[in-house]
């Protein structure tokens, strides 16, 4: 890497006449063509940075950042003002681009990877684009959880599961697989949520494995990629956290939650206090009830579906319903009633456990 990047400052250099020092994060010069580098490097937070630039104004110096993949540099220009701020945001993208189509080395997969973790910069992903043909369709991208000696059976029934070559499952992070799915069908629309019920249905039935399935917005492109992912992974660990009963967690819904958790614990049983009936508090308390009712708002109240999940005589189901509505004053067969039921059952979690 040290070569490649001496390589590309030096033409840089006779190209505009800006001569740059390159360092690692770490203060290691990379651009080493004399005994002492041109610009002293002094470290700077990167939240100081705005941008990927920093005005150094005491020393007279600007710093920018360089992305690559898996790694980020730091450079060093002489002067510290406008123009030598957008002197650096033009070599960092000059210098990005050229690292990038330097290493043909990277495989697709790996591309990919690296813009769901953030470590592309936008001429990285465009090269990725136009190196492996990418469609600039919408996107989805699930976190899949599964124990790690199940992980190879399941990477494995993904990569056979789609239909379209650009759809694809990766690695991430220990029991973490990213599954990467275009929008390419003309045929009737499927949602995230769609997908991933199928792909849950499709690892319980092949391989009898029960997995957790996070889900994030839509990306528009790779460059929303990352975004997408760690909505998936958010959602995905606060499912688990929160102990749900669904295997698949949208982060959608889950914003809810993160709303409560900004209000103050003593503001949210006032709220509490005014939904809750003097009964009610038995039915929160009863676990046996509230499977049931959370079931039963799963199969987005169907009886007939949650009667089957529940392996419950549909009578039975109804009786509880009914439990339900004579403690709470909440029939949540009905729309309107079951939205105040799950916002008195998040609070409630949050506030009792």
């Amino acid at each position: 890497m040290k070569s490649k990047l001496l390589r590309i400052v030096t033409e840089l250099e006779q190209k505009t006449g800006i001569h740059a020092d390159v360092y690692s994060v770490t203060g290691e010069l990379l651009t080493e063509r004399r005994e002492k580098p041109t610009y002293e490097y002094v470290s700077h937070p990167f939240s100081e940075f705005k941008q990927g630039v920093y005005l150094d104004e005491e020393n007279s110096l600007t710093y920018f950042l360089i992305g690559v993949v898996s790694e980020t540099y730091v450079a060093v220009i002489m002067g510290a003002n406008d123009t030598t701020r957008n002197y650096a945001i033009m070599l960092s993208a000059l210098i990005e681009n050229d690292l990038t189509v330097a290493n043909d080395n990277l495989s697709r997969a790996d591309g990919v990877k690296s813009i769901l973790l953030g470590r592309m910069t936008r001429a990285q992903i465009d090269y990725l684009i136009a190196r492996y043909q990418i469609p600039p369709v919408g996107i989805f991208v699930l976190a899949i959880s599964c124990d790690k000696d199940v992980e190879a059976e399941v990477f494995n029934l993904l990569t056979h599961y789609s239909e379209y070559e650009q759809d694809s499952p990766i690695i991430m992070e220990e029991k973490t697989i990213a599954y990467v799915s275009f929008m390419l069908s003309d045929g009737d629309y499927q949602s995230a949520l769609d997908l991933a019920e199928q792909l849950y249905a499709t690892i319980l039935q092949e391989l009898g494995i029960k997995v957790n399935i996070g889900v994030g917005s839509m990306a528009k492109s790779l460059y929303d990629l990352a975004s997408s992912y760690s909505q998936s992974l958010s959602a995905l660990r606060m499912g688990i956290q929160t102990n749900s009963k669904t295997p698949i967690h949208s982060y959608k819904e889950y914003i809810m939650i993160r709303m409560i958790e900004d209000i103050p614990d003593e503001v949210l049983q006032q709220y509490l206090d005014v939904l809750l009936d003097s009964t009610a508090k038995d039915i929160l308390s009863d676990a046996e009830m509230m499977n049931t009712a959370e079931e039963f708002l799963n199969n987005s109240l169907n009886i007939s579906e949650t009667s089957r999940h529940l392996y419950m005589h549909r009578n039975t189901l109804m009786y509880r319903l009914d439990k339900i509505e004579r403690a709470m004053g909440l029939n949540i067969r009905r729309f309107s009633d079951a939205v105040t039921f799950r916002i008195i059952m998040v609070l409630y979690k949050h506030l009792h456990g």
